[in-house]
C-alpha cells in the first residue's frame, strides 16, 4: 500500500492538523484535510534522525535562554534604578 493511500496519520501529520486548528479553527482545516495528505506524501523525505532533533532541541534551548537572560538582566536593571532613586530621594512613596 503507498503512503499517499493510507488512512492513518504520522505524528508529524498530527502535530500539523493540532497547529492548523489552533491558527485557522476548524472550518478551515476541515476544508482542507484532503490536500494535506497529498502534499504531505510529496514533501516527505523520510524519517529526521535523531541527531537533527537534538540539535534543533538545543538551538530552540540557546534562544529560550537567551531571551530568559535578557529579559531578567532588564528586570534587575529596572530595579536597581528603582532602588537607587528611592535611596537618593528622587522617588517618593506619598
Amino acid at each position: 500500500m503507498a503512503y499517499s493511500e493510507s488512512k492513518e496519520l504520522t505524528d508529524t501529520e498530527k502535530r500539523l492538523q493540532a497547529l492548523k486548528t489552533q491558527l485557522f479553527g476548524k472550518e478551515k482545516v476541515k476544508a482542507t484535510k484532503k490536500s494535506s495528505y497529498q502534499t504531505s506524501a510529496i514533501h516527505n523525505t523520510g524519517v529526521i534522525s535523531t541527531t537533527q532533533h537534538e540539535h534543533q532541541d538545543l538551538a530552540y534551548l540557546k534562544k529560550d535562554l537567551l531571551k530568559i537572560t535578557m529579559l531578567a538582566t532588564i528586570a534587575l536593571f529596572v530595579q536597581l534604578i528603582i532602588y537607587m532613586q528611592l535611596t537618593l530621594k528622587i522617588l517618593k512613596f506619598s
